[in-house]
């Protein structure tokens, strides 16, 4: 009789694990993405637009550099939910042709050709980063032609207008003490230093173009 309930037992348990081991698994289901909320979206575009027009009225540049920050936060929330929000990426096409300026300020063309070549990937009819391009690769290098054109006397506004901001700023003495700024630039062959000297009240002094080195002959 126990031999007749301990295989009973043993019958049971392993008809309940044949029925476990059976059963066939469940895929869980993946977790559906959150539908886009166009009204929410359509908020926040307005809010960035509304943002724009603020910065457009704007005078200083400190005043533009905190707002376009606040400009760049906005079009890339935006864009996290809808990726082709044609606003969204308006803005965020100016907002990066606005940096490349400002690496054209410094002198620093490689950053700034970077940002605009950036948006022309994504934009490439941008007909600003097209002329912003173009005038970086025409001030990048400063030519002889365009060397020529700088004359004495002419103010640090005159210059940067005819050929762009320099490389960099250097200010220093002379040898009568008095205080020079150099303006360093490049030319596009050799990429050797052009450096234009002008005084403490923005006034071209003096100009410098590298001598082409000669060899002497051997006797």
């Amino acid at each position: 009789m126990k031999r007749f309930f301990s295989l009973l037992l043993v019958f049971t348990l392993t008809i309940f694990m044949l029925a476990c081991g059976g059963k066939k698994e469940t895929k869980k289901a993946e977790p559906q993405k959150p539908q886009v909320n166009q009204q929410e979206i359509a908020q926040k575009v307005k809010a960035m637009l509304d943002l724009k027009a603020q910065f457009d009225q704007l005078k200083t540049q400190k005043e533009k550099d905190d707002l376009v920050q606040k400009l760049y936060n906005s079009a890339r929330e935006i864009l996290n939910l809808d990726p082709n929000n044609a606003d969204a990426n308006s803005v965020m096409d100016f907002v990066q042709l606005y940096y490349a300026k400002g690496w054209m300020e410094r002198g620093k063309y490689s950053k700034a050709k970077e940002m605009v070549e950036n948006v022309l990937e994504f934009s490439p009819n941008n007909e600003d980063a097209k002329k912003l391009l173009e005038k970086i690769n025409d001030w990048e290098f400063l030519t002889k032609d365009e060397f020529k054109k700088i004359k004495r006397k002419m103010t640090f506004e005159e210059v940067q207008a005819l050929i762009g901001y320099p490389l960099e700023k250097v200010e220093q003495k002379d040898k009568y003490g008095r205080t020079v700024i150099a303006w360093v630039y490049r030319e596009p062959e050799l990429k050797r230093k052009v450096v234009l000297y002008f005084n403490d009240n923005g006034v071209l002094i003096s100009k410098y173009w590298p001598k082409n080195k000669t060899t002497k002959k051997k006797k």
